[in-house]
């Protein structure tokens, strides 16, 4: 992967001057920098970006150093990274210089590590509503627990092409109760397209109402296309949970999740809880098992539209009374429709709110002839028996 070196980046560059008075500790806040003076006569300095994308510097009121990024101690907490030094009662100088990324000529923010990946929607010159682009293959394994992208009063509303390069390894656990999981955590009215994420790991959290998936958790109307998943889920209790999307609202189309998942209630190869998803030529190959509405492809189907897409994984529900579970979709209802969706018919079929006449399995020796689908453009047949993959 292409480094970038520390005198090839850029900076913004502030100097702030800082004055204690006893009787007024002081209190700045400046373009993501935060200085307070706490218990024990101690500044805090914290700053919302990775420390890793700045330099800093305190100089005593004759210049002498106080201290520096590099020798700063430095915590990270809720994402922020945290250096402090001990108050001398004198006058400071304080340098914040802060990287300025990289845009190409149609403005995208340019992501090539984990660094800049990690500052989406925390760092001001990385903003929630943003346009990036990925430029090289992203390696998340140093990261025992990613922070993911977007929050629930900040939600991502930008733009992100993946431009068909791997983000590997993602890692998320250990996260706040009653958050959303995924590698964008909430996504509102974005547009996400071209995302390839593999070797993925998520472990849920014991909350009720949280979404869990490898690209985005929570999509509140996000537009999601040619994106990937492979990895593992570990839903907790009441944890809705999804291959590629955790649950909500917005449109899927041309993509699929590799995905094995393993949780409570609302459970799916591609997506958990679809409350109101247009899902159009996409595919699910996990297995899944949890309690209750457990699909192949969708957990539970509501206010929803599926259509030329499948799902092959192995399904499973250990609910003894209305298990809803089956090879597609474990539970349809509002209205939702299905057209044109197959699954193995070796596959689990107690499914609800259908009849299994609606979208009845593939035998093992199915041909071309049983899918009415676009195979100039979009899909690639690879031969009897087998289930086609997308061109691209």
């Amino acid at each position: 992967m292409r480094t970038q070196s520390e005198d090839a980046l850029r900076y913004h560059v502030y100097v702030i001057p800082l004055r204690y008075v006893n009787a007024t500790p002081p209190s700045v806040a400046y373009d993501g920098l935060s200085i307070t003076l706490g218990a024990g006569n101690i500044f805090h300095i914290i700053t919302s970006c990775d420390f890793s994308m700045i330099k800093l510097s305190v100089k005593d009121f004759d210049g002498t150093p106080i201290l520096t990024s590099a020798l700063a101690v430095i915590s990270l907490s809720n994402g922020m990274a945290k250096y402090t030094f001990t108050n001398r009662g004198t006058f400071y100088t304080i340098t914040y210089a802060l990287t300025t990324p990289t845009k190409d000529a149609t403005g995208n923010t340019l992501i090539e590590n984990a660094e800049q990946l990690q500052n989406i929607g925390r760092c001001p010159s990385y903003p929630p509503d943003g346009q990036y682009k990925q430029i090289d293959d992203i390696d998340l394994s140093v990261i025992s627990s990613f922070k993911p992208i977007g929050e629930t009063g900040n939600p991502f509303t930008g733009k992100y092409d993946g431009n068909d390069y791997l983000i590997r390894s993602l890692k998320i656990r250990d996260q706040p109760l009653d958050v959303h999981l995924g590698l964008f955590r909430v996504a509102q009215s974005a547009t996400i397209t071209r995302v390839v994420v593999i070797y993925a790991a998520l472990y849920g959290t014991e909350s009720s109402q949280v979404y869990c998936g490898v690209l985005v958790g929570n999509s509140i109307g996000a537009t999601i296309t040619k994106s990937h998943a492979w990895g593992t889920i570990m839903g907790g209790r009441d944890n809705q949970a999804g291959g590629l999307i955790g649950g909500g609202t917005g449109t899927v189309r041309e993509s699929y999740a590799s995905v094995d998942i393993t949780g409570d209630s609302q459970l799916g190869g591609l997506i958990g809880f679809s409350r109101g998803f247009t899902i159009e030529n996409c595919y699910a190959t996990g297995n899944v098992s949890g309690y209750r509405e457990i699909g192949g492809l969708v957990g539970h189907l509501m206010l929803s539209r599926l259509s030329n897409s499948y799902a092959t994984g192995i399904v499973s529900a250990s609910a003894v009374i209305n298990p809803a579970v089956h090879g597609l979709v474990g539970q349809k209802s509002n209205n939702s429709t299905v057209s044109n969706s197959y699954y193995p018919n070796t596959r689990v079929q107690s499914g609800i709110g259908f009849m299994p006449s609606e979208f009845p399995g593939l035998p093992a020796n199915f041909t071309k002839a049983d899918f009415d689908w676009d195979f100039e453009n979009t899909w690639h047949w690879v031969g009897n028996g087998q289930w086609p993959v997308f061109k691209f």
